[in-house]
């Protein structure tokens, strides 16, 4: 054997002696990126910034102020540096390469124009707010949450909010008391924007109380911030205010705020701004509204709203990356006193800027109206009693002048009436507003017939189901549950889709609910494709964490899992199909409640081992099960067989009394 030959032959046979360990992988190339960052002026500006790579993860992520260094592997990735939403957002992809840094020195222009406005994030990301993330967010001020006081009404229709178990807002006077002290109301977290649009009734939809509150004369401001899941200052508002010093004292006294996700809206009637009250000229008013946006932040419209009515939209094309998107004067008619209140919106979001997508909105106003010229606003509620001191119970006359009203009186109208016959008219002929709005006769009025008269119309002319729990909800916080029963007769024959999307609705206005997290046993295998008629151990007696085998033998482990989307998704398995789901509940006064479950694949569920319900197919999508339950602790358990795919469990028990709880609450 030649020298060379040894050599090689010491040099190899190490990797075939027995227990050698392979070689370790090489470690990945390093490289660095160095980013600078100015503002037009040439001024070290700090920014968040996040390095994403080719999966769209973060690999690196934080504050740059002025200058920095950040070793990274070798590489492409997206670079995303902001200072906010009235700046320029540098984004671009970037290659890094090992050895020497790649250096990018990026200038952030202001591209909104805010002079004599002070931006605020009310209700700001983290305890304190960090100073360092105030400046690279372009923040002139951050406050922790309950820094405004009382006043704020954060979230008030979410289940805990401070308005959840009040009628939708209307002309009822037993209200007031729940809006003492109350100077603002508004959303605490960036995903608000989108509610904004909901439909009337909907828990996110905060913009139909606001409305009413404003149509009767409540100066009230609308805020928005950014709360601990959020990205600091968005949303955030702008208030008129010289200095940052004097903002919240402006806030306080009643100036009204531009909310912003993005969009920067200007409302002036007659050349005064939000706030004010302007008398009309030749019955109406010229409202000029300007809206501003960043480059990388999209505009699709903007809506005029009077009185809460949306009275004019305008498209938004704006010419690529301008940030003036709309300067236009309008003139718009009124013959009685209003408000109007302006809203640019995209349906478009900001995910380059944010971790999650948030549509872009801008909102200003109120700006009050004196069309009458007696010097003060006439609230909608004032009109609405004088009209019906005008006309005799039963009168058809009165329908026919109603109609001629506008929705806002219409709405206060409906809400102040105690005509049965008016009110049976109003149903059919007025906007889902009026409906709920009348659902203040319920409490006030306390008539029986009314939950058949709005659920069963409802019914009648082919409303969604959608709508239809909106006006469950509504007429359960009014204190009448009797609706349940036309919600629940409708609800087995509405199309898959929108029964999920209506008890989502139930479960924000808390009027269903659900478990928080799921024990969840599974899969096991069904080699015979038995599906909803296999049997498995759970069956005997399920206690959580207690082990299972399938057929072949294989242990079937627990797990907790969380709902997405409002319901129990289950993961496939390769030759494994049935779940079991399990659930522990407190029941605080008895009596008959509603469960809705159901699974495309098949379903089956038990309460307290008493089986209550086993369907599969097409006929197990959505169902509606009644059950009587006694005071006390109850388990429920599921069976749910996948189909081609993941288990997606439809799942919620009608709860108008609010006396179900849900183990971990």
């Amino acid at each position: 054997m030649s020298a060379t030959n040894a050599a090689l032959l010491v040099a190899v046979l190490p990797l075939f002696a027995p227990g050698a360990e392979p070689a370790a992988p090489p470690a990945p190339a390093k490289g660095a990126l160095v980013l600078a960052v100015k503002d037009a002026a040439g001024q070290a500006l700090a920014a968040r910034f996040a390095c994403l790579d080719q999966r769209g993860d973060p690999a690196a992520q934080g504050i740059v102020r002025g200058e920095g260094t950040y070793p990274l592997d070798a590489g492409a990735y997206r670079v995303i540096v902001g200072h906010g939403p009235a700046y320029t957002l540098f984004d671009e992809p970037v290659q890094i390469a090992a050895g020497a840094p790649s250096r990018r020195d990026i200038v952030l222009a202001r591209a909104i124009d805010t002079t004599d406005f002070v931006s605020i994030d009310p209700c700001a990301a983290g305890a304190p707010p960090d100073a360092l993330a105030r400046e690279a967010e372009g923040l002139d001020l951050a406050l922790p949450r309950g820094a405004l006081g009382d006043g704020v009404a954060w979230n008030p229709r979410d289940p805990e909010g401070r308005f959840s178990a009040l009628c939708p807002w209307s002309g009822i006077a037993a209200d007031d008391a729940a809006l003492a002290g109350v100077w603002a109301i508004g959303f605490d977290h960036d995903r608000a924007a989108a509610a904004w649009w909901g439909a009337p009734g909907d828990a996110g939809a905060l913009r139909f109380d606001w409305f009413n509150l404003l149509g009767r004369g409540r100066s009230i401001a609308l805020l928005a911030g950014s709360s601990e899941e959020g990205v600091l200052g968005l949303p955030r508002v702008y208030v008129p205010a010289a200095r940052v010093e004097d903002a919240v004292g402006a806030l306080r006294g009643g100036a009204p705020a531009s909310v912003s996700w993005g969009i920067f809206v200007r409302l002036q009637v007659e050349g005064a701004p939000a706030g004010a009250l302007v008398p009309a000229r030749f019955g109406g008013v010229s409202l000029r509204v300007t809206v501003q946006a960043p480059p990388w932040v999209e505009t699709d419209e903007v809506t005029i709203f009077a009185g809460g009515e949306a009275v004019m939209r305008t498209d938004l094309r704006p010419e690529a990356g301008k940030p003036l998107r709309l300067d236009r004067t309008y003139f718009l008619r009124s013959n009685r006193d209003t408000f109007y209140v302006v809203a640019a919106s995209a349906t478009g979001n900001m995910a380059a800027y944010l971790p999650r997508t948030t549509r872009p909105l801008g909102i200003a106003g109120p700006v009050w109206v004196d069309a009458e010229g007696d010097g003060r606003y006439t609230p909608a509620q004032d009109y609405a009693a004088a009209f019906l001191a005008r006309y005799p119970r039963g009168s058809a006359a009165a329908l026919d002048a109603l109609r001629l009203e506008p929705l806002r009186v219409q709405v206060q109208a409906a809400s102040l009436s105690d005509d049965r016959i008016l009110l049976d008219h109003i149903v059919d002929d007025i906007a889902q507003a009026v409906r709920l709005a009348a659902l203040g006769n319920l409490r006030r009025n306390a008539y029986a017939w009314a939950p058949d008269i709005f659920a069963r119309r409802l019914v009648k002319n082919d409303r969604e189901i959608v709508e239809l729990a909106e006006t469950t909800a509504g007429l359960v916080a009014c204190g009448s549950p009797a609706a349940f029963e036309t919600f629940a007769e409708s609800f087995e024959r509405a199309p898959y889709a929108k029964k999920d999307a209506a008890l989502l609705v139930l479960l924000r206005h808390g009027r269903a609910v659900a478990p928080a997290a799921w024990h969840v046993v599974g899969p096991f295998g069904d080699p015979d494709r038995a599906g909803i008629r296999a049997r498995f151990g759970p069956e005997q007696g399920a206690v959580a964490g207690q082990p299972f085998r399938d057929f072949q033998g294989n242990e079937a482990r627990w797990e907790k899992v969380a709902p997405s989307g409002g319901a129990l998704v289950l993961r496939a398995a390769p030759d494994a199909d049935v779940h079991y789901a399990l659930a522990r509940f407190t029941v605080a006064e008895g009596g008959e409640f509603g469960f809705v479950l159901g699974s495309r694949g098949g379903v089956a569920a038990w309460i307290d081992r008493e089986k209550i319900v086993e369907k599969e197919g097409r006929d197990a999508a959505a169902l509606f099960v009644p059950r009587a339950l006694e005071r006390g602790d109850h388990q429920l358990m599921l069976k749910c067989p996948r189909n081609a795919g993941e288990a997606r469990v439809l799942f919620g028990v009608l709860d108008p009394r609010r006396v179900v709880r849900f183990e971990g609450e």
